[in-house]
């Protein structure tokens, strides 16, 4: 799932080829040879070394270090793990840690789209008990000849059942939200997110960001901006989902990127009916054209959002300080482009790169899962 750029992949009887940037010699110790590992094994080895060389500084330390604020917060999760390795950086890159305004203005914005969320959900909740409890009402007091009243209240209890889940789900929604009062902005982030944010905030130069949908979700790409080296930039792609499975589960890094993303298409229509019929006619006899909405990985008719990029420079504003200017593109399916300008505004930039990333799970929550999406495709 996870791709590198800039080294080359390990051989069958080394770990592989990293070089330190200062002396070229390989960062590697003489004994870690892998005649004895798989290549799962070597792949690991390979990728932990070439994300702790420095030319990966800190994008892939914090992807592989043991003492990576993500891995850290894991084991001692009540203290701003994130909000202190980014002041580092502030201080590393520009020479001042990031302004409590800013951070203030961020994590305010990020609990009103969180209550906006939930306050949505809570409304769409009772709306649709309001219309079970109708039908309830009316289905009780129903009394026909011949009316089937086992069945009805087999109904009966299948809605009931629905709208106790319903209300759980959203009774812990709101709850949850309540949590977030005393958190952070970037420890809500989701964790490529949050590399991608010390990029825009300032924090960290040198490197560029964007992220892209997938089957698997969000996709993000990390690219250092070497204008010096010939080879090109070294960077990684590495999804969301993998980040996790990596920080909760333990999963190590594999090799390879997401298939591209599954959109449902309402079917059947005219056009679909026509071309679904032209491609599984057999022996001149064709099948009837499935009820079900169609899964398919090309561009569908309709725009649905593919990629976000992001260009971050300092500027110099009115007061004489410096900022950071952030253009964000988000880029349909269809070419569309939607162009964003935000100067000194985290949580203006928290607020869209949201809204971005919720496409792509409103994409997603179409079918139940990325894996049976693919089986039924």
């Amino acid at each position: 799932m996870t791709s590198t750029s800039g080294a080359q992949q390990p051989t069958d009887t080394h770990v592989g080829s990293v070089l330190c940037d200062t002396c070229q010699n390989s960062v590697l110790k003489p004994d870690q040879t892998a005649s004895n590992l798989t290549f799962d094994q070597r792949w690991t080895r390979f990728t932990d070394a070439w994300h702790l060389s420095p030319s990966m500084w800190p994008v892939g330390y914090l992807i592989s270090s043991s003492y990576s604020p993500l891995r850290v917060e894991q084991q001692h999760p009540g203290r701003q793990w994130r909000d202190a390795f980014e002041d580092l950086l502030a201080l590393e890159s520009r020479g001042e840690m990031i302004d409590p305004e800013s951070r203030k203005e961020e994590n305010e914005a990020f609990r009103n789209f969180i209550w906006g969320n939930t306050s949505a959900l809570i409304d769409s909740t009772n709306k649709a008990n309001r219309e079970i409890s109708t039908y309830i009402s009316w289905a009780q007091h129903k009394d026909r000849p011949g009316a089937n009243r086992k069945t009805l209240n087999e109904k009966i209890q299948r809605l009931k059942e629905i709208a106790q889940k319903r209300l759980s789900f959203a009774q812990a929604a709101r709850a949850k939200t309540e949590a977030y009062k005393n958190w952070s902005a970037s420890k809500h982030k989701p964790r490529g997110h949050w590399i991608s944010s010390l990029i825009t905030t300032g924090a960290l130069t040198g490197w560029s960001t964007s992220f892209q949908d997938s089957a698997h979700g969000v996709v993000v790409d990390f690219r250092h901006e070497d204008d010096t080296n010939p080879a090109g930039s070294d960077g990684i792609v590495i999804s969301e989902l993998e980040l996790l499975e990596v920080f909760e589960q333990g999963k190590p890094l594999f090799v390879g990127s997401p298939p591209p993303p599954l959109y449902k298409i309402p079917f059947p229509s005219a056009h679909a009916k026509d071309e679904f019929e032209r491609e599984h006619l057999c022996d001149g006899i064709h099948k009837p054209p499935t009820k079900k909405p169609m899964l398919r990985s090309p561009d569908p008719d309709r725009p649905y959002f593919s990629y976000q990029t992001t260009h971050v420079e300092r500027v110099t504003l009115p007061n004489g300080k410096k900022g950071t200017k952030v253009t964000l593109k988000n880029v349909l399916t269809n070419g569309e482009i939607e162009e964003q300008v935000i100067v000194q505004n985290p949580g203006k930039v928290l607020l869209e790169v949201f809204k971005a990333r919720e496409a792509v799970a409103d994409r997603m929550r179409s079918f139940l899962s990325p894996n049976e999406a693919s089986r039924n495709g």
